[in-house]
């Protein structure tokens, strides 16, 4: 009689350890699909903010189309403007916008009157952070907020 109790204690203990086993195996699979889950999200995330600088980029050339297309008006830029992007949209050079871009802290380069990659992206930056669109395009409501970083 204790042989046999002695025995079903075991097969209790097996079927619990093998239990406790399939277990843990579960718990490391869910633990390796969930980060395989995250790294994916993250790609997709990554794709996303890829997608969206890209759709901006595209509108950027649709604007650029479109102001090539109009019949130029008496608003006219300074002569000195270097923009051929169609970055700035309103009668200003384009040291003036990155002189204040530079004053409001979000432009380290130099003042050199030339829009580059570092001049769109403090635009796009000083927008985002004045709740204005940020489509890195001086119109008349940024240069509003803008222009009152200019020093006189």
């Amino acid at each position: 009689m204790k042989k046999a109790i002695l025995v079903l204690i075991c097969l209790i203990a097996l079927t619990i350890t093998l239990t406790g086993c399939q277990t843990t195996n579960y718990k490391q699979q869910v633990t390796t699909l969930s980060s395989q889950v995250e790294t994916l999200e993250t790609a997709v995330d990554q794709k996303d903010r890829e997608i969206n600088v890209l759709r901006s980029q595209i509108d950027q050339l649709n604007q650029q189309v479109a102001v090539q297309n109009k019949p130029s008006s008496t608003n006219t830029l300074p002569a000195d403007n270097k923009d051929h992007l169609g970055i700035i949209r309103v009668p200003v050079k384009v040291t003036d916008v990155q002189s204040a871009l530079k004053t409001a802290g979000f432009y380290t380069g130099n003042i050199d009157g030339k829009i580059g990659p570092n001049t769109i992206s403090a635009i796009s930056a000083f927008q985002n952070a004045n709740n204005l669109k940020a489509d890195s395009i001086v119109g008349a409501k940024t240069w509003e907020v803008l222009k009152t970083y200019l020093s006189n």
